[in-house]
């Protein structure tokens, strides 16, 4: 709160005169991303005092704003009613035991949130990150061989904590398995993606916000199609599971286009503030 990013930008220009634009821009998300990530990553529910503030640089008309109803927020509330109901098994390495994942798939399949994920072995794929950031939010605690929900956790506001969790405290290549080194490289960096998307006027084509973000980061070329895919499949599903985004119909060979929500804007541009 005592560095604005106006002083930031200023700070840059003074210190690095002959620096290209695009560098100082990119050098300036740096600076951002890592002052975040240091707030982020400290124990917020212990200064807290409970998931209702636990995203305590979120204000109460960001966090509340139509965005409780989202697929990401109903999807934790199965989950831990599902915990809640029946337990579930923690095996080695402290993950919970296939079981309880088929059991999920299983008990959701009349439900809307199946028919939004549109296929179950994609369901069960969201439900496995999803019970990985409701661990590290606190949520889901464990005990021996057993998992259970935190007494805290009342199903209310669910939003702020599973966001800040998913945002500053897992580690990406869990939860974006499929390229551990890229999930690392695009979480570093995530903080100059959301500026990028702000600088788009509510619409844009994955392929080119994707290629300047490229550009700026050396993430990798514009025509890597692996790593669009990455970023579509991972990041901008799960903005699309927050609420923060949404898929416009497209015909097949048509650029994957994407449109900010409106509670989206807000949101992204109160990320860019902190």
């Amino acid at each position: 709160m005592d560095y604005s990013r106006d002083r930031i930008a200023k700070e840059i220009d003074r210190m690095f005169l002959n620096l290209p634009g695009a560098e100082k821009s990119a050098l300036f998300s740096v600076v951002v991303g890592r002052s975040c990530e240091r707030a982020w990553t400290g124990d917020v529910r212990s200064r807290t005092g409970g998931f209702v503030r636990a995203f305590a640089r979120f204000d109460d008309a960001v966090s509340g704003r139509g965005l409780e109803t989202c697929f990401a927020v109903r999807l934790c509330r199965f989950v831990a009613a599902v915990i809640d109901k029946g337990g579930a098994r923690v095996v080695r390495g402290g993950s919970l035991d296939q079981g309880f994942y088929d059991g999920c798939v299983s008990a959701i399949a009349d439900t809307d949130l199946f028919q939004e994920s549109g296929d179950p072995e994609l369901l069960e794929i969201f439900i496995k990150q999803c019970v990985i950031m409701m661990k590290a939010a606190g949520m889901i605690e464990t005990a021996g061989a057993s998992a259970f929900i935190n007494p805290e956790y009342t199903g209310e506001n669910v939003f702020p904590a599973l966001f800040a969790s998913f945002w500053g405290k897992v580690r990406w290549e869990d939860i974006f398995p499929s390229s551990p080194a890229a999930a690392r490289e695009l979480r570093h960096n995530r903080h100059i993606l959301v500026d990028l998307i702000m600088r788009q006027g509510g619409r844009f084509d994955l392929d080119a916000i994707a290629g300047e973000f490229f550009d700026l980061t050396g993430f990798g070329t514009r025509d890597d199609v692996f790593l669009i895919s990455f970023i579509d499949f991972y990041l901008f599903t799960w903005f699309r599971h927050f609420g923060l985004v949404e898929y416009a119909e497209s015909r097949d060979g048509d650029a994957v286009r994407i449109h900010t929500t409106e509670q989206g804007k807000t949101f992204f541009g109160h990320l860019q503030r902190i």
